[in-house]
């Protein structure tokens, strides 16, 4: 739905939905370099000459990645998965169908990510591995991709393992819980469960007064609040978690952003709704000139 006409300007690039930058920092574990396992003898006995070829393949992945470049890093890491699954190294096999699942959603390709992650699971669960962190994230990824395909209640299973797993393994402090928090979050809000959103995202935001956690998660449960909280009607607390995620944001990213962009509109929406059309122009002025360079 586009905004209508405020004081004859057309804010065409615009959508009255607030933004929850779900996407945007969906992969924030893709960021970070992935070592595969010191002893991967731990999960069974292996072929050393196939997970070798594996390996090889597997870092020449880790480059593509770095680089950017999506089929070579997935070309690149479908003969690693092959390689490791001839020598039995099922561990480094699960690796890889997680990290060919976050390169085809870099695509937009999410049903083969599903894919990818569905048979990573189904090792899981035939080999009776017992859960280490690998497992939380290949279910918190399966729960990006099924939002990606608009199968938003299917997603909540999947974040709320991932969450579970985290806490039996590493306890109620680890940081990444509250990037799992925000997407567990972001799936209640999305299927109108509100206040289990805002319960959920309050938990990420307690976290981090214990934990160092990323600063732009943090931005965007801040973001994500503000969203809720315009839904409940609390407008003027809304207002306090918006400008707490702009605060982070214009310190961390660049001045062209997206994702600066998402929140200067979800700011122009607010104080449209709060009759202070003046700012609200502001905002969405802010947010087009982003929009038009990209």
């Amino acid at each position: 739905l586009l905004l209508p006409v405020l004081t004859g300007w057309h804010c065409s690039g615009f959508t009255a939905a607030d933004s929850t930058g779900f996407y945007s920092f969906a992969q924030t574990y893709n960021q970070q370099r992935h070592p595969l396992p010191h002893d991967p003898s731990g999960y069974t006995s292996f072929n050393l000459s196939e997970v070798s070829f594996a390996g090889d393949y597997f870092d020449r992945s880790q480059l593509a990645q770095e680089k950017k470049d999506w089929p070579r890093a997935l070309t690149l890491l479908e003969k690693a998965a092959y390689h490791f699954r001839l020598g039995g190294d099922w561990h480094s096999f699960i690796l890889c169908n997680l990290q060919t699942a976050r390169c085809y959603l870099e695509q937009s390709d999410n049903s083969r990510a599903v894919e990818r992650l569905q048979e990573a699971l189904d090792v899981i669960d035939e080999r009776s591995f017992t859960y280490d962190i690998l497992h939380a994230d290949v279910h918190l990824e399966m729960g990006v991709a099924l939002i990606r395909q608009g199968l938003k209640t299917q997603s909540i299973p999947h974040f709320l393992e991932s969450v579970s797993i985290r806490q039996e393994l590493n306890g109620n402090d680890d940081p990444l819980l509250a990037n799992a928090y925000n997407k567990l979050g972001v799936s209640y809000y999305m299927t109108g469960k509100f206040e289990q959103a805002l319960d959920v995202y309050h938990r990420a935001l307690a976290l981090t007064d214990r934990v160092e956690v990323e600063p732009l998660v943090i931005a965007e449960i801040c973001n994500n609040i503000g969203i809720v909280l315009k839904i409940n009607g609390d407008l003027v607390e809304s207002l306090e978690y918006y400008h707490r995620s702009l605060e982070l944001k214009e310190s961390l990213l660049s001045a062209d952003d997206p994702n600066l962009a998402r929140t200067y509109n979800n700011l122009g929406n607010l104080y449209r709704i709060m009759g202070q059309s003046e700012l609200a122009m502001v905002y969405y002025q802010k947010a087009e000139s982003i929009f038009k360079t990209k």
